[in-house]
């Protein structure tokens, strides 16, 4: 059964393939893209950078001076954005400001303070369409920062950070840790010949990632994180959330990231039609704004996006992706919920942290997983020199089987 949530993708793609042709003329003519040469980010969100753009899609891009980013990166800092067949909107998080672009003539924008005026988009690479980057944050009160420090001209930018002004770090660090290339050779220390150059902790990156909750193992996986300081990431199954609903809640209050298992993880059913799938993320994402006013980007599909039951296509990946969700699966799969002996499970996971320069770490929520985790997080403790553990965004760069 397809959902009715389908008819709006379709008018966007009705309008999209109006534009297809006009979007590979101004690609050809208009652009200067930054960053093409390598996986060096030059776009950044806060604090993190906006690693899509290392893989070839998406990039910020430059049309007769100014400085046009895919609407799309409005979502890691919690924005909404609304699709019809003639706009394209961008909300604030309160939803009390919005801009709406035309994509009939990509000449008009509307809020609800100026009405319509004048304010060119441009639809950039993938069919995805880019809004002034400038005259959004303005707008909406957020901080737009340009390297070189002190660039006037958006044309002479090298790279680019968005943020809300909850930043811990300067943009210069951040490109100090990123992409050092871009700074002058006298900003970057050389190392020490003495002793091995100290890599930043964020370098060796581990994402904990737990499946199947929330049950009655979860409250004891938090109380294991909660010892040792650390963040994970939790796909949530839907038809657990009421029953478990002050988990839940703890969960998201501790800090932790979550993301969607679906409501039934029924894989064949999911196969049939990829917006059956669709379908179920939507809906787990309406009962989490429901019950905690929260929802969430992040996707795992039962047992990852490979299975033998069921495997998403890099076309249903583009449409999965188009829809607003990221898909996360994992490099490091601890068999937790396979019947191994705890043994087994701890030697796999820190097999994976040792083999992974960043291991996404596959847990569930079992009986094993909590007898097992405590030597895992020791261990990730005993190397703290060298690991940091964070949980996940969709600003991430992610790991996927699609592909």
């Amino acid at each position: 059964m397809k959902s009715d949530g389908k008819s709006a993708p379709q008018k966007l793609i009705s309008v999209l393939s109006l534009v297809t042709a006009a979007t590979v003329i101004i690609g050809i003519t208009l652009l200067n893209v930054w960053g093409a040469g390598g996986n060096e980010p030059t776009t950044f969100v806060g604090d993190e950078p906006w690693y899509v753009e290392s893989q070839s899609r998406y990039k910020w891009q430059k049309i007769f001076g100014k400085i046009y980013v895919p609407v799309t990166i409005f979502y890691e800092l919690g924005y909404e954005i609304r699709t019809s067949s003639k706009s394209v909107t961008i909300a604030s998080p309160s939803g009390t400001k919005y801009i709406s672009f035309s994509t009939v003539d990509n000449e008009k924008a509307y809020t609800p303070e100026r009405k319509e005026f004048y304010l060119k988009s441009y639809w950039l690479a993938h069919a995805v369409l880019g809004v002034p980057v400038s005259e959004v944050c303005e707008y909406f009160g957020l901080t737009f920062e340009m390297y070189p420090t002190g660039t006037r001209n958006e044309s002479d930018a090298k790279a680019i950070r968005i943020s809300d002004g909850r930043n811990k770090y300067s943009f210069t660090e951040l490109l100090k840790i990123y992409n050092p290339s871009l700074l002058p050779p006298s900003t970057v220390s050389p190392p020490e010949t003495t002793r091995p150059p100290e890599m930043p902790a964020r370098a060796y990156l581990i994402y904990l990632t737990f499946e199947d909750a929330p049950n009655q193992h979860t409250e004891q996986i938090l109380d294991l994180l909660d010892e040792y300081g650390y963040k994970a990431t939790f796909f949530l199954n839907g038809d657990a959330l009421e029953t478990y609903a002050d988990t839940v809640q703890r969960i998201i209050a501790s800090g932790h990231s979550i993301g969607l298992h679906t409501m039934t993880r029924d894989s064949r059913h999911f196969a049939r039609d990829i917006w059956n799938f669709i379908d179920e993320l939507r809906e787990e994402n309406e009962l989490l704004y429901r019950l905690f006013k929260v929802t969430s980007r992040l996707v795992r599909a039962p047992d990852g996006s490979r299975t033998r039951s069921f495997v998403i296509s890099p076309e249903e990946g583009e449409l999965i992706e188009s829809l607003g969700y990221v898909i996360w699966d994992f490099n490091v799969d601890t068999y937790d919920g396979y019947g191994y002996s705890v043994q087994r499970v701890i030697d796999n996971a820190i097999t994976g942290i040792v083999k992974h320069e960043v291991p996404v770490l596959r847990f569930h929520s079992n009986t094993t997983t909590v007898r097992a985790l405590p030597s895992v997080l020791e261990y990730i403790k005993s190397h703290s020199n060298q690991f940091s553990v964070a949980p996940i965004t969709p600003a991430s760069k992610s790991v996927s089987f699609v592909g």
